[in-house]
């Protein structure tokens, strides 16, 4: 659910036109931009599972991005700390994720209102 969650959001922050430009291989123009192909995890010879750093370099650059306001920013570190934990014990279960997103709501009507 964690790359869904940073799909979605990277979309809000860039756009769809640079959302786009992110998504496709072909554009590697600006590698901090773009998500990386064939998923956001990778596993390594002894079995360990371990995510890509193309998926944190690009979480940074989410976070620096000028259309990143402090909701989408509150967003992008739940996904980043808890969501994309490629461990599954480790990674935040359902309903510690849904009180999560509840204490976001009011940060989210804000946003909401003011795009």
């Amino acid at each position: 659910m964690g790359g869904v969650f940073l799909v979605f959001v990277s979309w809000l922050i860039t756009g769809k036109e640079a959302f786009r430009e992110s998504t496709t291989a072909g554009d590697r123009n600006d590698p901090e931009a773009c998500l990386p192909s064939g998923g956001f995890s990778e596993i390594s010879p002894d079995g360990k599972a371990t995510r890509k750093k193309e998926v944190d370099t690009f979480i940074q650059h989410l976070l620096r991005h000028p259309n990143s306001d402090p909701y989408l920013c509150q967003l992008l570190e739940l996904i980043n700390n808890d969501m994309l934990e490629p461990d599954l014990r480790k990674r935040i279960g359902a309903e510690e994720l849904y009180q999560k997103l509840q204490l976001l709501a009011p940060l989210a009507s804000t946003y909401i209102d003011q795009n």
